[in-house]
């Protein structure tokens, strides 16, 4: 642990630039005026890519806390650099400390030295922590190995965010909302369907449920994000419209349950990268496991044992599933996470409740579906479980949880 004297605070550019998460290296901002444990949290969340915009994250800070603690020490963190330090009381410090105990890591405190309190520099001196100037603690972090730009995780595709209007209006509210790059881009996608769409109409045999039901899958199955899948199926709506159907679809039912035939159609580095952004550790835990492939019934059943300890591979049905390394540290956290609540290998990796709740009962499937769902409408990737809509192989129960109503007009 060190304690480095930024007199001007002029360095924070070079402080900035340290920050390189590949080689656990976390450079923390702290909020003006945030000095409590809240704060704190949300500002060690977002050096560690956590979002406060997702589901799950609570209103207990000691709940919060314990998930970054977890998370911290997932992410094998080297170095936690907290900028502006000075501006934290001496029990926010030894929380400080507590984090990097935890993750095995050091920790630098940037402050001012004429801005020290009393306590602050008896808790230098009783923690032993090394005092550096910035010149010299510039010296030392100048030989740190850095990830050169080529070698980061490439960025995951996207698609425009669309509007959640009906059919009638998706297109001019699109047009409306979006940039002319955006709406080019998600015309695009729109226009192709309603070809596609209308071809297959006409040579259709039968325009039934079922038959309706399975083409509107492969349009789904043909994307890759939330987004594009409510573009095509908006599109596919307009042609049916225009044919005599009125076809309704509960697009909110689809984001429980979305099905591919290939369980790995959101590429893992795309995957990991969004569900990071949770601070809950069920929600990102369970989303990597259901864009590996597992259903929801295989991850309710899943044992704190089924999850090896550096979370290389998981059990699911007798089977070593090989968690990808871009996904490892998310469920690792959550192993964390069970471990810090007391968990054993024989508890349950999910379970219904709180943080901290005693809770026996494994989660239950419907929670999975819910925690699926969520986080396929937080990150607007097709977060796919195995045993989705086509896993049930009934053409009535499929088009029910599609939502599919139409009279013919």
């Amino acid at each position: 642990m060190g304690v480095v004297y930024d007199i001007e605070d002029a360095a924070t550019k070079y402080l900035q630039d340290l920050h390189d998460p590949a080689r656990g290296r976390f450079v923390v901002g702290l909020t003006p005026g945030g000095r409590n444990l809240a704060q704190l949290g949300t500002d060690i969340g977002t050096a560690l890519g956590k979002s406060t915009d997702v589901a799950g994250n609570g209103r207990n800070a000691q709940e919060k806390w314990g998930w970054l603690l977890c998370g911290a020490a997932a992410e094998e963190t080297t170095h936690l650099i907290v900028l502006r330090a000075g501006k934290l009381d001496r029990r926010r410090w030894e929380l400080l400390v507590e984090l990097s105990a935890l993750t095995n890591s050091q920790l630098w405190l940037v402050v001012q030295a004429s801005g020290l309190s009393r306590s602050q520099r008896e808790g230098i001196r009783d923690w032993g922590m090394k005092e550096y100037s910035y010149e010299a603690f510039k010296c030392l972090s100048g030989s740190w190995p850095q990830t050169k730009a080529a070698s980061a995780a490439p960025p995951s595709s996207s698609f425009p965010v669309v509007p959640e209007d009906d059919f009638a209006g998706f297109r001019a509210s699109a047009r409306m909302d979006l940039t002319d790059q955006d709406f080019a881009k998600v015309d695009a996608v729109f226009l192709e369907t309603k070809r596609a769409t209308d071809s297959w109409i006409r040579s259709s045999p039968s325009t039934a449920k079922d038959a309706v039901a399975e083409w509107l899958l492969s349009l789904i199955d043909s994307s890759q994000l939330v987004d594009e899948a409510q573009t095509r199926i908006r599109a596919a709506q307009v042609a049916f419209f225009l044919a005599g159907i009125h076809v309704k679809v509960d697009v909110r039912r689809l984001t429980v349950a979305w099905t591919t035939p290939n369980p790995t159609a959101v590429d893992a580095v795309s995957l990991a990268q969004a569900l990071r952004a949770y601070v809950n550790t069920d929600y990102a835990a369970i989303g990597v496991l259901a864009g590996l492939g597992a259903s929801p019934t295989e991850i309710a059943a899943i044992k704190v044992a089924d999850l090896s300890d550096g979370a290389e591979t998981c059990t699911i049905s007798a089977k070593a599933l090989e968690i990808v390394s871009a996904c490892r540290s998310i469920l690792q956290a959550h192993r964390l996470t069970r471990l810090f609540e007391g968990a054993t290998d024989t508890s349950w990796l999910f379970i219904p409740g709180s943080f901290g709740e005693a809770v026996d009962g494994a989660v239950s499937i419907r929670s999975v579906r819910r925690h699926i769902g969520q986080a396929t409408s937080d990150t607007r990737l097709l977060i796919t479980p195995r045993d989705g809509f086509r896993g049930r192989q009934d053409p009535i129960q499929l088009a029910r949880n599609l939502g599919l109503v139409w009279p013919t007009l």
